[in-house]
């Protein structure tokens, strides 16, 4: 290569990453957001919400954001996000994991794989825990018909 062609070649390279890496970045939300959750990870999430418990997913389902602040984590770990800004302080993606790992009783292993689905699969996760949720759903008690406790009387 010339020292003539090595300025055409950076002009190329930048071309490239003012072109396409704002595409890619495009790209890479309209994946997220129609994404699928394969069997294993879907099983992972179901033994997540297990150790979570219904009233954490569903209020967790009420999340709309993708920070550490508003994502599906931190509205099952507590109800009021706002709360939490002493306790994350400006490293939230270092202390995200072990921040919401105590309240919600697992590892932060566990609270990271939750966070990536909820990033990268929404719909699909959404999904997945309302379907969990209808599973677990407790019957409402039955009412005693009122001839049956006036016969037992």
């Amino acid at each position: 290569m010339s020292l003539v062609a090595w300025p055409e070649a950076a002009a190329y390279v930048l071309i490239m990453w003012f072109v396409m890496r704002p595409l890619g970045v495009h790209w890479g939300r309209v994946a997220r957001t129609r994404g699928v959750l394969d069997v294993a990870h879907g099983a992972r999430l179901t033994r997540a919400f297990e150790s979570f418990g219904p009233e954490r997913v569903a209020r967790g389902l009420t999340a709309r954001g993708h920070s550490w602040r508003d994502c599906f984590v931190a509205r099952a770990a507590f109800d009021e996000p706002a709360a939490l800004d002493g306790a994350l302080g400006n490293r939230r993606w270092i202390r995200g994991p072990r921040v919401f790992s105590a309240p919600l009783g697992t590892t932060p292993t566990v609270i990271q794989d939750v966070a990536n689905a909820w990033d990268r699969h929404e719909a699909a996760f959404r999904a997945l825990a309302r379907a969990w949720l209808a599973r677990r759903a407790v019957p409402a008690p039955r009412a005693v018909p009122l001839a049956t406790v006036e016969q037992r009387s």
